[in-house]
């Protein structure tokens, strides 16, 4: 019976290949690929044709038959002892299906812990699965699927209750119209029929699955076709073709199994005793097998963990020596803000007193302006005066009378004296604001201010003794 946990994925391929107004010709194509691959046992063209078809129904989002085929990919490696790539699979699919928040599909991973669980030889734990599934389905829209549960959870109580797992086929919808399926229910029937040492049930059934595959011989499911026709020889007592047809079956565990039942059936005990524990001898090599692969993909495992973490740890120490050099530049550029925003500081204190000292000097320059504008208002009436007498004593016809000589004088007199103090305020104001002259300037200044003050002077001693020597004159 290790074979019916492929009848599950043939009626989930099968479907589709003759559901012929429900699929398209592309997905039959992809369908009749998988199928093909799995006759032949071939893994990798399986694993190619399970990849494109798994594509092609994420292109189309179809996620019902997306998730049912990861199914199939379980029941590859639980029919090939791959355990542990199955339980990997089947942790992937809950993953998936939870990230994409398709949970109305979380009963295709319960299904598969189910057949997972059954063909590790823990069949309670397999039912208790497959009734959760049964529990999440809709079992009105998805017939399909409550009848893959329903042929799962009869396996998995045909080991421990035959008489419930014939009634869990009995609740499965009506399969008339669709030999493929019809035929791999009805040789689980027999199987399990057997078991139950119901002749008259497996005699029933068996016709019903030679009828159909006498009539329909394309469509006709042959998965476990070997293991009816070993039961079928075993009831008519054909004890050789009982054998003969454990020979070709594929196991030889499966073959032994059966050899013992048919030596059992015959009363040969000693050949049943033999091939129980030749079968035995087989289980413990396989289940060494299977450890050795486990623990080879586990190692595979963790070596690709060991890898990933020391990428993670190189990635973590890049990260560091980035965010240093980053805190460095970010540590940097704030230092230059604080500089340059000094500076600005420094800069706009410095225009602000430049703008000030300019407004200062544009004051100044406006008073000394308006002072010498002012002085000059006042030098102008003696200077011209000056100027005047000047060309009148430069006339050489000039005859200035006695009379006129006195005011003259003091003509002259009072505007040297005029002149004169104007001197000191004009050098005090140079001296003294806040744009001041040199001291050279100062002195170039007084001399060029005194010298012609001094020629006045001069003027004014001579025509004082004129005057007293004319005025002497008179007297006499």
């Amino acid at each position: 019976m290790k074979r019916i946990t492929f009848i599950v994925a043939s009626l989930l391929i099968c479907t589709i290949l003759f559901a012929q107004t429900q699929a398209s010709q592309e997905e039959i194509a992809f369908a009749q690929r998988i199928y093909k691959a799995q006759e032949q046992g071939d893994e990798t063209a399986f694993q190619a044709a399970q990849k494109d078809y798994a594509d092609y129904l994420l292109s189309k989002k179809n996620w019902g038959k997306y998730y049912n085929l990861w199914v199939n990919q379980v029941v590859f490696h639980v029919n090939n002892k791959h355990f542990y790539q199955a339980f990997t699979e089947i942790q992937k699919m809950t993953d998936d299906i939870e990230e994409r928040k398709q949970t109305k599909y979380l009963y295709v991973a319960y299904q598969a812990l189910g057949l997972y669980y059954v063909n590790r030889g823990n069949y309670e734990q397999g039912e208790t699965y497959f009734k959760k599934a049964l529990e999440l389905v809709d079992t009105v829209s998805n017939q399909l699927a409550a009848a893959n549960l329903h042929i799962s959870l009869a396996q998995a109580q045909s080991y421990t209750n035959p008489a419930e797992a014939m009634k869990q086929l009995d609740r499965l919808p009506s399969l008339e119209g669709n030999p493929t399926t019809e035929s791999g229910v009805l040789a689980y029937r027999c199987i399990i029929a057997f078991e139950m040492n119901d002749l008259k049930a497996f005699k029933k059934y068996y016709a019903k699955y030679d009828s159909i595959r006498q009539n329909f011989p394309e469509p006709f499911n042959e998965i476990n076709y070997e293991n009816v026709m070993v039961y079928h020889h075993m009831v008519e007592g054909h004890t050789a073709q009982a054998l003969a047809w454990c020979d070709s079956l594929d196991s030889d565990i499966e073959a032994a199994e059966l050899r013992a039942k048919v030596y059992e059936h015959a009363r040969l005990w000693e050949k049943a005793f033999y091939e129980i524990e030749r079968k035995d001898s087989l289980n413990r090599r396989m289940e060494n097998e299977v450890l050795a692969d486990n623990l080879a993909s586990l190692s595979q495992t963790i070596d690709s963990l060991e890898e990933k973490e020391r990428k993670a740890k190189i990635i973590r120490q890049q990260l560091i020596i980035v965010g240093v050099l980053a805190t460095f530049i970010i540590s940097l550029l704030i230092g230059m803000l604080l500089y340059r925003r000094r500076n600005h500081r420094l800069l706009k204190q410095q225009y602000a007193m430049v703008k000030e000292a300019q407004e200062q000097t544009a004051n100044v320059l406006s008073i000394r302006k308006a002072f010498v504008k002012s002085m000059w208002e006042r030098l102008k009436s003696p200077v011209q005066l000056l100027m005047n007498y000047a060309n009148v004593f430069n006339n050489p016809d000039f005859r200035l009378k006695l009379e006129e000589r006195p005011k003259a004088y003091h003509d002259i007199v009072d505007s040297a004296k005029q002149i004169g103090s104007l001197i000191e305020p004009v050098i005090e104001s140079m001296a003294h604001d806040n744009t001041a002259i040199s001291e050279q300037q100062k002195n170039v200044c007084q001399d060029a201010l005194r010298s012609p003050l001094s020629s006045l002077i001069g003027m004014r001693k001579s025509l004082q003794r004129t005057r007293i020597t004319i005025s002497r004159k008179m007297n006499i």
